[in-house]
């Protein structure tokens, strides 16, 4: 890709060094319309690039980034704006907005798509994400609802989301992979 159409006077600043991190970062750069043209550790970093009229607008992803994105909490991205140039850094900030916008439903949805738990969430792919919210099910109704005195048989316990299932199959495959 050649970045002579885009736009390349961002900044980054990413004080997670999270594997998200480095994949939103890596989004924003791969966008038709961005390019990452310098790295930074602070915000001092940021001001040196923009008095030498390098960036006019910085990404700073803080630390926890990934912590909180894992959690289910809206994790925040810092965009840091150098108003000297304003139709530049609208239309960059536009553009950055609707990277980071994408970036984070598809995160939000892989959360909940994968049960909303932390172990289900961090699994190494859907097979196994979808073995363990299995394995999961089968525990709480074998194992977790006898010992709170339901002493109904799991198997009975599974018609009723399985009868679910039957009547909305696409949506019951997706939130349990059964």
């Amino acid at each position: 890709m050649t970045h002579s159409k885009v736009f390349k006077w961002l900044f980054a600043i990413d004080q997670d060094n999270s594997a998200l991190s480095r994949d939103l970062l890596t989004a924003i750069d791969a966008s038709d319309n961005l390019h990452i043209l310098r790295y930074g550790e602070t915000t001092d970093d940021f001001a040196d690039a923009v008095k030498r009229g390098q960036v006019y607008l910085c990404v700073m992803i803080p630390a926890n980034f990934e912590r909180d994105l894992k959690r289910g909490h809206g994790a925040r991205v810092v965009v840091l704006v150098d108003g000297t140039n304003t139709l530049v850094a609208n239309v960059t900030y536009r553009s950055l907005r609707t990277v980071i916008a994408t970036y984070s439903a598809g995160a939000q949805a892989k959360h909940w798509l994968r049960g909303g738990f932390p172990r289900s969430f961090l699994a190494a792919s859907d097979e196994d994400s979808a073995a363990w919210r299995k394995n999961f099910i089968q525990t709480f109704l074998e194992r977790d609802l006898p010992q709170m005195g339901i002493a109904v048989p799991a198997a009975t316990l599974r018609q009723s989301p399985q009868q679910v299932a039957q009547a909305y199959p696409a949506s019951w495959r997706e939130l349990t992979g059964l």
